[in-house]
């Protein structure tokens, strides 16, 4: 059995020369211990998030300022930042859309996923073509109607789709050599629709531009039937 009195003096005596202050926390979201309870004026209990503190120094129990002691609740886990999944049914969905702007969503959908540097600017390079691509068919679609099945139907489409089983890889953490050599070939075949693509949209401002001069040489030749010509030539 504690005696009150005996702790209520040790207490006034530790007052007049400590200067440190400590709380201890149950952590347990429970109270604290009677045992602890029977100091009496050396601790101040308070409650925090469910649990139970003793403060050795609010009431001048260890004297004011100084260290602080805190328990941590039992259980609890420092938040950790999880890689983002794809969502392969959105993901499929815009691929089977066989549309440049679907095609360059379901890109941005695979750099979300946190894919390695150097895949994901191919990525990001991806993307900006085919807008810019789409961009390219729908300003001269009066001028020259380019063929983009094979792009529609098998080169876009299988390029992303590969993509999409590496990030499967990755996230079933497979054999690193495995995923060392099939994210070789995936960057290989992304690579290889980049050039393909910035190939088809020069093909159609080559032949926009062919359109533009064609414009350009017949509203010469109107103007110098009527007398409007260069200074230079005239007689």
């Amino acid at each position: 059995m504690i005696d009150r009195t005996f702790w209520e003096e040790v207490n006034k005596a530790w007052t007049k020369e400590s200067k440190t202050s400590f709380i201890y926390t149950s952590g347990l979201g429970g109270e604290i211990s009677q045992e602890l309870k029977a100091f009496g004026g050396m601790f101040d209990e308070v409650e925090t998030d469910g649990d139970s503190e003793l403060d050795f120094g609010g009431s001048g129990g260890f004297g004011a300022g100084g260290a602080v002691l805190h328990g941590t609740g039992v259980g609890e886990k420092k938040p950790v930042d999880e890689k983002p999944k794809l969502d392969t049914e959105r993901f499929m969905a815009l691929v089977e859309g066989r549309s440049l702007p679907g095609f360059a969503e379901a890109c941005d959908m695979l750099i979300e996923c946190k894919l390695p540097a150097k895949m994901e600017d191919v990525y990001n390079d991806l993307s900006d073509e085919m807008n810019t691509l789409q961009e390219s068919i729908t300003k001269f679609e009066g001028i020259y109607s380019t063929d983009m099945t094979e792009f529609y139907e098998y080169y876009i489409p299988e390029t992303l789709e590969l993509a999409s089983t590496y990030m499967e890889y990755v996230d079933a953490n497979v054999d690193e050599e495995i995923i060392s050599d099939t994210e070789e070939e995936v960057m290989n075949s992304s690579k290889k629709l980049l050039i393909a693509l910035v190939d088809k949209k020069n093909e159609i401002y080559k032949f926009g531009s062919m359109e533009l001069k064609a414009r350009a040489q017949a509203l010469e030749s109107l103007m110098s039937q009527d007398g409007h010509v260069n200074p230079e030539y005239r007689l």
